[in-house]
């Protein structure tokens, strides 16, 4: 949940003024807190007239309070003031490797979500307002790239309870991603330890209309997460000396999409085959379904699956926009997809083609081809890319097993 605090300065302000004694404003610098929007540092002094006898009043009055809520949990929380360092990559840093003109992947978002929690729960007590477990942070775009240091950072001074805390976040846009952003705050409004950023999903059919997509939406979907140089997730928020920019958590965000390419060549059935048709290609999102009647869902964070959630990647025909083909004889497809992280797909396609038999007689010839991946789930950010070569219809209404390691390119046959 998001809100200001103003008490302990509007209090201690009544304090000064009924007593006689008046003060200037405390001196501010601005600072995101989790709980929202920008708010006052604790203030280092005072200023008017108030010196010394202030000073001491002031401290007298936080000597005075108990740390005890009477149930035997502190009711105080330590905070320090930490930079969130942010980096999203251009188009030509995260763009899945595509011919043709750029249509603008990668920039056409609207809103970074940046996300915060205590996996462990803030240390004090839960009903307080700086004790919450989630907390979000909304930047727009144009105030990031405002912002961008010499470095290509974006900073955000965070004012956040002690203890062990983990950064997410996500760009997307506005429109599109109304149901993306019900889902976070729903999180952002729960203190439940079951409840996490890094499972949020998001569906197969964002920026999709009336079954076309608009292709630099979705591929402007970016995510990550905080992790330090051995991997480590959690960010320690303690107090310190002096904080320095290389004690400061850094956050890159990378293309969620992965993109499924296929391009095939049918010159080598000639001539035993005439008139060889490649065509409808559907992508299933698991390798043992046969429904597409659902896009499913990917995970904004596929890499933080253990395995054991569910799969969620629905299937889906291939949209007629993405399929190019060259010549009668050979052509391309390609669709993009967020994985979910446990899910191994699959693609199935028609083949058709006349074939002349060794008496001169023509037979036509019908039927499908199957091509299961293998290897693990479909990575963020990968281009798989299948070189195929159609020597004739013999092998027609079978499968082929295909490895990818790490997004590499795979030539195949489907044989005589």
């Amino acid at each position: 949940m998001l809100m200001t605090r103003y008490s302990i300065k509007t209090k201690i302000l009544a304090f000064f003024n009924k007593i006689g004694i008046r003060i200037s404003a405390f001196p501010k610098r601005p600072v995101a807190s989790p709980r929202g929007g920008l708010e006052g540092a604790v203030p280092s002094g005072f200023g008017g007239a108030v010196g010394f006898v202030g000073a001491f009043i002031l401290l007298s009055l936080f000597s005075c309070s108990s740390d005890d809520d009477g149930g035997g949990r502190t009711s105080k929380v330590e905070r320090q003031t930490v930079r969130l360092y942010l980096n999203i990559p251009s188009s030509d840093g995260t763009r899945v490797s595509d011919p043709g003109q750029s249509t603008g992947e990668g920039i056409a978002w609207d809103k970074l979500a940046v996300m915060i929690e205590y996996p462990d729960g803030v240390p004090g007590n839960k009903n307080i307002p700086e004790a919450d477990r989630h907390s979000v942070i909304y930047v727009d775009k144009t105030d990031y790239y405002a912002g961008i240091d010499a470095q290509g950072y974006y900073w955000v001074p965070l004012d956040l309870p002690e203890g062990k805390v983990r950064f997410y976040g996500v760009t997307y846009s506005k429109g599109e991603g109304a149901q993306l952003e019900t889902a976070i705050k729903a999180i952002d409004a729960s203190d439940d330890a079951t409840m996490s950023f890094a499972s949020l999903e998001i569906s197969n059919d964002y920026a999709t209309a009336n079954g076309t997509m608009d292709v630099a939406k979705f591929l402007s979907v970016a995510t990550g997460y905080y992790k330090d140089a051995t991997g480590r997730r959690d960010f320690t928020v303690e107090q310190k000396a002096e904080w320095e920019d290389k004690d400061m958590p850094r956050m890159t965000l990378t293309r969620l999409a992965a993109k499924i390419d296929i391009q095939w060549d049918a010159a080598n059935a000639y001539p035993e085959y005439t008139d060889v048709k490649v065509e409808n290609f559907t992508f299933y999102g698991d390798n043992a379904s046969t429904d597409i009647a659902s896009s499913g869902k990917g995970r904004l964070f596929p890499d933080l699956c253990t395995g054991q959630e569910n799969k969620i990647l629905g299937g889906k025909s291939f949209l007629s926009v993405f399929t190019s083909p060259i010549s009668q004889r050979n052509g391309r497809v390609y669709h993009y997809v967020f994985p979910d992280g446990v899910s191994t797909p699959k693609i199935v396609f028609d083949l058709s083609a006349n074939h002349v038999k060794d008496d001169n007689q023509t037979e036509n010839i019908n039927g499908n081809y199957t091509f299961n991946f293998t290897g693990g789930a479909l990575k963020k950010a990968s281009w798989y890319k299948i070189n195929t070569t159609i020597s004739g219809l013999s092998n027609i209404n079978t499968s082929q097993d295909i490895t990818f390691n790490d997004g590499s390119t795979q030539t195949t046959d489907t044989g005589e």
